[in-house]
């Protein structure tokens, strides 16, 4: 299995850093999903975060930010290719001090060759 990290582009808009501050921890799950009509970045990867409430009873999903767009356009056609599969994605660094409007999240990105 290989690994790469990730650094999130986004995490500052649509109320993302709230879900953030809330949600996220070191290990947390995360998933990867294509957005090729994405109309900014035909490449884009959105990425959502598995929110755990009720002492983990009850799970939903949030999106927090994407891929960057330079890693995205090399990650998203080997997606849709079928070259890679995704095994797991996490938090593996997450630095989101009060202040900070942009929390910086950065996802460890675990996959295979196909």
């Amino acid at each position: 299995m290989k690994k790469t990290r990730a650094v999130l582009a986004g995490t500052g808009f649509e109320g993302r850093e709230t879900v953030i501050r809330s949600f996220a921890k070191k290990g947390s799950a995360l998933q990867l999903r294509r957005e090729p009509a994405n109309k900014y970045d035909k490449n884009a990867i959105a990425v959502w975060l598995e929110c755990r409430v009720f002492f983990g009873l009850l799970k939903f999903w949030r999106k927090i930010g994407y891929i960057q767009s330079t890693r995205a356009q090399k990650l998203a056609p080997r997606i849709d290719e079928g070259k890679i599969q995704i095994v797991r994605v996490s938090v593996v660094n997450l630095y989101c001090p009060p202040d900070l409007n942009h929390p910086d999240v950065t996802a460890l990105i675990e996959y295979v060759n196909n």
